[in-house]
């Protein structure tokens, strides 16, 4: 289970943001774990002297009945240490019995509910900005790449974790997922500047990167600390995104090749999404072409002033997504041929939980150079 090394001084984890939120009595989540910590080793410890002093005394005591008998000497005083003996042995055990009843029961139960509330806000703040660069690398352009030390916050995680592991065992296993995930991404990302040197060229989004799952794992771990809530608990029940071609003179979407580079693809449908919530709306609304089982471009909404106002229970809109090259940036348009086949996939992102729902369109096909009309 993932935990935080707390510093000493500060109660929170090295290098990490400091949290503003404090318990009633002026401690921070992270400082109440770590003197929680302090005061089990203390009680175990005072337990197991507890016990060596208590089998001494015993001791102590057998030793006085043997001398009593073979030497009669004050019978009921032996007899009353023996008794004192016993009974501090007997207040001893059940003293240590109970304390570690109580230790076993505290590490399953967070300190209070206001604490447990209060893990559960930071950690989703911290997913739901983590979706919102994520959508950021999407949007990048001409492709989606990332920006200079590009990483993915896991500090909230570290510092409330546990807390959350002792209170909702379920939503923590979704959430460890979710996180798991983000930190691949982040050590994909350490092992490919590794490699760069000393170059400064932004990193591209590339396959192995997995930013993919981080994401799908991510809007995961938001609907599950969004649960608590009855009208989260159903939220993407019924959703359905659906795209028609929409013809723009004679097409309704095609690619155009120079110099084995993909320079310039457009698309133009109807887009209709179905079943969302009364205030439910969408972040995002790309078009990604697939070339043989993989995306090679992604192209953007030409107009996405619309997404900010657009809500449920259904929307319906007739966009264009395009993107065109200019000759300086060729080397960095996707290698394809003429003739080739493209798939478009709209792909829309919900407002609510940043999850995705997606529409394959039948395959439109790349050109080569301008030759004249309908070439």
């Amino acid at each position: 289970m993932p935990t935080a090394s707390l510093n000493r001084t500060t109660g929170f984890p090295p290098g990490g943001r400091a949290s503003l939120y404090l318990m009633p009595n002026g401690q921070t989540t992270a400082q109440r774990l770590e003197l929680w910590e302090r005061v089990k080793w203390g009680l175990d410890w005072v337990g197991r002297l507890q016990l060596v002093w208590a089998l001494l005394l015993l001791m102590v005591g057998a030793v006085a009945v043997v001398v009593g008998w073979l030497q009669p000497v004050a019978p009921l005083a032996v007899a009353g240490v023996v008794l004192f003996e016993l009974d501090l042995l007997l207040l001893t055990v059940l003293g240590v019995s109970r304390g570690r009843r109580w230790i076993s029961k505290a590490e399953g139960v967070p300190t209070s509910s206001a604490e447990f509330h209060a893990a559960r806000l930071l950690v989703l703040g911290e997913l739901e900005t983590t979706a919102n660069r994520i959508d950021m690398v999407r949007m990048t352009r001409p492709h989606p790449h990332y920006s200079h030390n590009f990483s993915l916050s896991t500090t909230q995680w570290e510092a409330y974790g546990k807390v959350l592991a002792g209170s909702s065992p379920d939503v923590f296993k979704v959430l460890a997922r979710a996180y798991s995930a983000i930190q691949w991404v982040n050590d994909a990302q350490v092992m490919r500047r590794t490699r760069q040197g000393a170059s400064q060229v932004p990193l591209a989004v590339i396959e192995d990167d997995h930013l993919d799952d981080a994401e799908r794992a991510t809007a995961a771990a938001i609907a599950a600390l969004r649960n608590g809530s009855p009208r989260s608990a159903n939220v993407g029940v019924g959703r359905r995104v659906e795209a028609k071609p929409k013809a723009v003179g004679r097409e309704w979407g095609y690619g155009r090749a120079i110099e084995g580079r993909l320079v310039t693809a457009f698309v133009s449908v109807t887009v209709i999404v179905r079943g969302l919530d009364m205030d439910e709306g969408l972040v995002a609304l790309t078009c990604d072409l697939h070339r043989n089982g993989g995306a090679i471009l992604s192209l953007p909404l030409s107009d996405p002033s619309w997404l900010l106002t657009a809500k449920g229970p259904q929307i319906a809109r007739d966009v264009m997504f395009e993107q065109t090259f200019t000759q300086s940036d060729y080397g960095s348009a996707p290698r394809v041929n003429p003739g080739d086949e493209l798939e478009p996939h709209i792909i829309a992102r919900f407002s609510v939980d940043r999850s995705t729902g997606t529409f394959v369109l039948p395959t439109i096909r790349v050109r080569g150079p301008y030759a004249g009309p309908g070439t």
